[in-house]
């Protein structure tokens, strides 16, 4: 019988500690791939507002910003772009592998566009200030010219100067038309090569690409929230049933024996190691502290004698909704287990969170006389995840 006592809890206790470990390494893993995903949004956002702000350059080349600037702009995006998806492809998720793909086919085709707009661009200024040249030229000799050429003439310049677009067609006069109508033509020719990369620019945008893989790394996160939450609690039910189990074999086995004494010591060893790894409390029937471990001052900040004979709410946070409360008692004091993480507040005002257990505790005649709550400290995960 004494074997039985020794080693019935002793394998119990093993598996204890096993399911808590098993917890334990879950949350941590949880807390990398979120940590991970978390990063996969920053770098999301910041590769958004890169391209935003290249294309906004590239489009504004040879007027607000020179070709120095655009070729920096893009170097850092391409940078920028290299690192994103490489750390895409790293990630073990179907859909960012296939968005790694899309984000880099578009970028190649990206940078042809962008050395496209950067040589039309560069075309676009030589005739410009050609047709610069020849305009003054032509202002001396309207006389040469008529009222239709000149006024034809005269628009399709300053479209050009505003970087407007207008159809082209060749001057009519003889005289002084020729080179002019060159430039204009190159300028219109450049002009409508521009329309269609920038229309192939825009065909190629990868924000709402960046926008997909930032709604799918919301979606991962609360999936793996889920996951762990389902997960924590399995581990910790299972947990308390072992406990609740282990109690039940001492109590069984102790009542069968002679040597009560002897029991009553190995029980106590028993306890003990519950109370190393546990917080654990005792109240009335009117929660007052009947009884709270070393474990239970440790964590709260309270001593021992601040704490027995006081209601239980000394460390409810003031954050926690009455509600739960009301739905432990209800549960509780009908003779039913409740199981729920409870935010408390330590004698210093801090708060610390616990993963608690309550059971009704019986006399001899099957009455309800008191209520055991054995809790576990969770801040560091809750804090982390």
């Amino acid at each position: 019988m004494n074997k039985v006592l020794m080693v019935v809890p002793a394998i119990i206790i093993a598996l204890f500690a096993s399911l808590f470990y098993i917890s334990f390494e879950t949350k941590q893993e949880v807390a990398k791939k979120e940590e991970i995903l978390k990063d996969v949004r920053a770098q999301s956002y910041e590769l958004e507002e890169m391209f935003k702000l290249h294309t906004k350059r590239l489009l504004h080349l040879n007027k607000e910003v020179n070709n120095d600037e655009v070729a920096k702009s893009f170097e850092d995006l391409k940078r920028a772009e290299e690192y994103y998806v490489n750390t895409l492809a790293s990630l073990d998720y179907d859909r960012l592998y296939t968005l790694t793909k899309i984000i880099r086919e578009k970028f190649e085709a990206i940078e042809l566009i962008n050395e496209d707009i950067k040589t039309d661009r560069a075309l676009l200024k030589t005739a410009v200030i050609w047709s610069i040249d020849d305009y003054q030229s032509y202002l001396k000799n309207l006389k040469h010219l008529s009222s239709a050429d000149r006024n034809y003439m005269i628009n399709l310049f300053k479209a050009t100067v505003d970087d407007s677009y207008s159809e082209f067609v060749n001057l009519n006069a003889t005289k002084y038309t020729s080179t002019l109508n060159a430039h204009l033509q190159k300028i219109y020719e450049k002009q409508q090569s521009l329309i269609e990369l920038e229309n192939a620019l825009d065909k190629n945008s990868i924000v709402s690409d960046i926008n997909e893989v930032v709604n799918f790394a919301f979606e991962k996160s609360n999936d793996l929230r889920a996951e762990l939450n389902a997960t924590t609690n399995n581990l910790l039910i299972a947990s308390m049933v072992l406990l609740v189990l282990s109690i039940l074999v001492y109590i069984k086995e102790v009542r069968s024996m002679q040597d009560l004494a002897r029991a009553k010591s190995e029980l106590r060893e028993f306890v003990f190691a519950l109370e190393e790894s546990a917080i654990v409390s005792k109240t009335d029937l009117k929660g007052k502290i009947t009884y709270v471990n070393n474990k239970f001052c440790e964590v709260s900040g309270y001593e021992e004698e601040e704490l027995i004979g006081k209601p239980h709410n000394i460390v409810r946070h003031p954050d926690m909704k009455a509600s739960v409360f009301e739905e432990l008692w209800d549960t509780i004091k009908y003779g039913g287990v409740f199981h729920g993480t409870i935010k408390n507040r330590r004698k210093d005002g801090s708060a610390y969170y616990v993963d608690t257990t309550i059971i009704p505790l019986h006399n001899e005649k099957g009455e309800i006389d008191e209520y055991l709550a054995v809790r576990y400290d969770v801040t560091k995960f809750i804090q982390e995840v």
